[in-house]
């Protein structure tokens, strides 16, 4: 109130030579002071106004010539005052964002770090519960190829067996009855025909034994439960017996061209290759004789 009452007494005291030099003064200051468009010289410019109106005595406001100085200097840079302090919040507000933003990537980071060490342990995890799972899973498969195995060399020895014996029956009856009619009484006859029978028995036994070895000698190289496939039989190869409809025929040499075939078994890919085609060769074969 002080001050607007000194202000109020200034005007009541104009007079025009007052007026003429207040305009004067302020218009020297005020083009003088706009010639200063550099900050640094902005804001000396503003210190010394400030400085001019602190300084002055307060008995006049409109007609001291300090205060009308100090306003003709300070009124050219009011738009500077404005955009300084709006480029000092700026600058504060980007300070105060920018930290804010550089915490949160660090805490982002920190927590991507965590997941990666988390995804490396379940990575690991779940390469030794797969690896135990598969060699569960080969063990399994590795036993039930040798059980079958076993069983088919079992079933192919029974076979063999049944066949030489009927061979030999069908060999003996034959020879009894070619035989019969020469009328041996005396008992050196007898006795040579019951040598010769003997004889014959254990020669027809030795060269069955004999052609099947033969037929597995040149595989000792390869393993047991691969060795049915160079059979001279064809049921033997697809593992079906001579009383099996064509369809069972069909299905066993589908299943068996899925588990041999050289795609599969890249690590022996010509004993494979050559096992497919004892397979096809036998399906073949089974074709003919069925009739398909």
């Amino acid at each position: 109130m002080e001050y607007l009452e000194t202000f109020l007494n200034d005007i009541d005291s104009l007079n025009f030579d007052n007026s003429v030099m207040i305009l004067i003064v302020f218009a020297i200051s005020y083009f003088i002071s706009k010639r200063f468009e550099k900050p640094i010289y902005r804001i000396i410019i503003l210190l010394f106004s400030y400085y001019l109106i602190t300084a002055t005595s307060k008995t006049h406001i409109l007609l001291n010539e300090d205060i009308v100085v100090s306003v003709g200097l300070i009124i050219p840079h009011v738009k500077f005052v404005f955009s300084f302090i709006a480029d000092i919040f700026t600058s504060i507000k980007n300070m105060t964002s920018n930290t804010y933003f550089f915490f949160v990537s660090i805490f982002y980071k920190i927590l991507r770090l965590f997941n990666w060490i988390k995804d490396i342990l379940l990575v690991i995890k779940g390469f030794f519960f797969r690896t135990k799972k598969e060699e569960n899973y080969s063990n399994s498969s590795h036993n039930e190829k040798q059980e079958y195995s076993y069983n088919e060399s079992e079933d192919f020895s029974n076979r063999n067996k049944e066949q030489s014996n009927n061979d030999y029956s069908k060999k003996e009856d034959d020879y009894s009855s070619k035989n019969s009619y020469n009328g041996y009484r005396d008992n050196d006859s007898k006795k040579r025909e019951q040598r010769y029978k003997e004889d014959f028995r254990g020669s027809y036994k030795e060269t069955k034994e004999e052609t099947i070895y033969e037929e597995y000698e040149n595989l000792e190289h390869i393993a047991d439960e691969l060795k049915r496939f160079y059979s001279q039989s064809a049921y033997i190869i697809l593992g079906v017996s001579e009383n099996d409809d064509f369809s069972h025929i069909k299905k066993s040499y589908r299943a068996l061209v899925s588990i041999y075939h050289p795609d599969k078994n890249l690590d022996e890919i010509e004993l494979y290759t050559e096992i497919t085609q004892n397979i096809n060769s036998a399906y073949d074969k089974l074709k003919k004789i069925k009739g398909k």
